[in-house]
């Protein structure tokens, strides 16, 4: 069984870590910078969520298999999707397809009707399964290879 949950503080500190390092290194290999250029140009990754940070845990027979990170945009009614990653056991399973739903519902229950995110052009997994859910192109950023992709929740 799928559950999305947020994260304890511990949680917080081991993802949020991981996810600025996997952003590095994929923006690395889709732009061709240095690691080490990026990670002095961009900083390190937060000490603490925002109020606007919506950091949840992916739950699967009750393993830790990977999170999700959206930051709210309330007056906007929007929300953007910086990071979702599953350990690679468990992906092309459906189960990135059940979690996007999920938090689909999440966001409709916090009053956000739209959500943004980001996807390198290489993942080509990951943007079959947001075409698959009906995320729209609509922008790319050739210095990064990256696609931003939106979605009105429904």
């Amino acid at each position: 069984m799928i559950e999305v949950k947020k994260m304890s503080v511990q949680e917080f500190i081991f993802y949020c870590n991981f996810s600025f390092e996997n952003y590095l290194r994929e923006t690395s290999k889709s732009s061709g910078q240095d690691i080490e250029s990026l990670r002095l140009k961009i900083g390190g990754p937060p000490d603490n969520p925002s109020d606007n940070d919506l950091w949840l845990v992916v739950n699967f027979n009750n393993q830790n298999i990977g999170f999700v990170w959206v930051q709210l945009r309330p007056k906007l009614k929007e929300a953007f999707g910086y990071d979702i990653y599953l350990n690679e056991d468990f992906r092309s399973k459906g189960i990135g397809h059940d979690v996007m739903i999920k938090c689909g519902d999440i966001l409709l229950q916090l009053g956000i009707s739209k959500v943004k995110i980001c996807v390198f052009h290489e993942n080509i997994i990951a943007r079959k399964l947001y075409s698959s859910l009906g995320f729209k192109e609509v922008g790319f950023n050739p210095g990064h290879k990256q696609y931003t992709l939106e979605l009105a929740l429904n």
